[in-house]
């Protein structure tokens, strides 16, 4: 007499099987394209040939592109690695609603692209606002991230004001008087 697995031996199986497939990364493919995020489409680049864990980068500004982050493409012999453009920079989409210019706003934008990635494992680099904001992705999206690599960190507004200050203080006065002076009329505006 043949033996069949119970129902529950079979539920089991069935449940492992599928669940193997969770956590499995997809796998990047090099290229380009746009992800829909609230407010547009952002752009992003994969490049790179090796197979160890990819890396996802994050730019500087906010408002500045990705194109400088270039010379990371180096580390490709070893990983892929995920380049794009924030909403209103570069060759994503121009914003049209500025309450979409918000940290939080920023935050979910990774979160797409993690998600668009199926990225389960991964390093995150982030540059200057990106620290930033890679900080505060972290906090709120710990998950799968194998280390959070800061270059050039803003970390405190108030100390990168002090030493703002101080490198200002080293220009000749005629330009210290004209930074003043747009800072003055700028906060007027406000």
């Amino acid at each position: 007499m043949k033996k069949y697995p119970t129902n529950a031996t079979a539920i089991t199986y069935l449940l492992l099987f599928l669940l193997s497939g969770c956590n499995q990364q997809k796998e990047l493919v090099e290229g380009q394209g746009y992800i829909d995020v609230d407010g547009g489409k952002i752009w992003y680049r994969v490049v790179g040939k090796g197979d160890k864990t990819p890396m996802l980068l994050l730019h500087g500004g906010p408002g500045m592109p990705s194109y400088y982050l270039k010379p990371l493409t180096a580390l490709g012999s070893d990983r892929k690695l995920i380049f794009f453009d924030q909403l209103g920079c570069g060759k994503s989409d121009h914003i049209t609603d500025t309450s979409l210019m918000t940290v939080d706003h920023y935050v979910e934008e990774v979160a797409k692209v993690v998600q668009h990635f199926g990225l389960k494992e991964y390093y995150l680099f982030g540059q200057s606002w990106g620290t930033m904001l890679g900080t505060e992705f972290y906090l709120k999206h710990p998950e799968g991230i194998k280390a959070v690599i800061l270059s050039s960190p803003a970390i405190s507004i108030p100390r990168w004001l002090k030493d703002a200050d101080s490198l200002i203080s080293l220009l000749p006065d005629s330009v210290q008087q004209a930074i003043r002076t747009n800072e003055k009329e700028k906060l007027q505006c406000a």
